[in-house]
């Protein structure tokens, strides 16, 4: 085995979501982030400049191993390029940003912070709204990182035109757990998103869009959203939440 190929493994994740050392050893390499409490577990490869990577962590092995299917074997990858490394590493840390866990652990820092900084807020109306713009901006990212900054129908990429969209509305949640998870919305194109918060699209089991009745074939023709249309991809835990908006679709 090659220790020096973990020296290539430390660049690529300090270059791409992991940025410092866990652990070192001659043939072990464990790499963290101050932006989310996943770790990576890298040791050299039977190739020169390839690596069998792992997580301890269930969310990211079942994302992954969709987004890197020919590479996972037993919730492990194997890497066979310093290319490859970096795309794995980078969207590993986009999912690990996302993960339910992350955003209520940064939404109740942030919450903590503000507190701590008016005090004289708490239990107001401001607080209230401050806790909604905290809550909604940290959604957003957590979205925009799940989704890879792409529309979940569409696969547009301009960010500018790009919505969090919640299934169960912020203000039906019962928890700000349930405000926050991942799996309870979709990032969507502004148009998009103005129909599913509307309900006037939803989405079946397996991410086919149910247009409502009162939509047209010529609006839908004219909104590109005619025929059969798929969500990119969709997980179980995205279905609780959309039975909920199924039952509210305009009829």
């Amino acid at each position: 085995m090659n220790g020096g190929d973990l020296v290539l493994a430390e660049k690529a994740g300090r270059e791409n979501g992991f940025e410092y050392v866990v652990e070192r050893g001659s043939h072990k390499l464990v790499l963290g982030s101050a932006y989310h409490p996943i770790r990576v577990f890298i040791t050299p490869g039977e190739n020169p400049v390839s690596w069998n990577l792992r997580f301890d962590n269930l969310f990211l092995t079942n994302e992954l191993s969709r987004s890197f299917p020919d590479i996972e074997e037993n919730a492990n990858y194997h890497i066979w390029s310093l290319q490859l490394l970096a795309a794995f590493l980078r969207r590993a840390s986009e999912l690990a940003r996302s993960m339910p866990e992350t955003s209520i652990s940064r939404y109740q820092k942030e919450i903590q912070n503000a507190l701590d900084t008016e005090p004289d807020i708490k239990g107001t109306e401001r607080e209230a709204l401050i806790r909604q713009r905290i809550g909604q901006d940290i959604y957003r990212q957590a979205l925009i990182d799940y989704w890879g900054g792409c529309c979940a129908l569409s696969g547009i990429d301009i960010p500018e035109i790009l919505r969090a969209s919640h299934a169960k509305a912020w203000s039906e949640c019962e928890t700000d757990a349930e405000r926050l998870d991942v799996y309870n919305g979709f990032l969507f194109r502004a148009d998009i998103d103005a129909l599913f918060d509307r309900h006037l699209v939803t989405f079946a089991d397996d991410g086919c869009l149910i247009p409502s009745p009162r939509l047209t074939d010529y609006q839908l023709r004219a909104l590109n959203l005619d025929g059969d249309r798929y969500l990119t991809h969709i997980s179980p835990q995205h279905l609780p939440y959309l039975t909920w908006h199924r039952q509210r679709l305009v009829k």
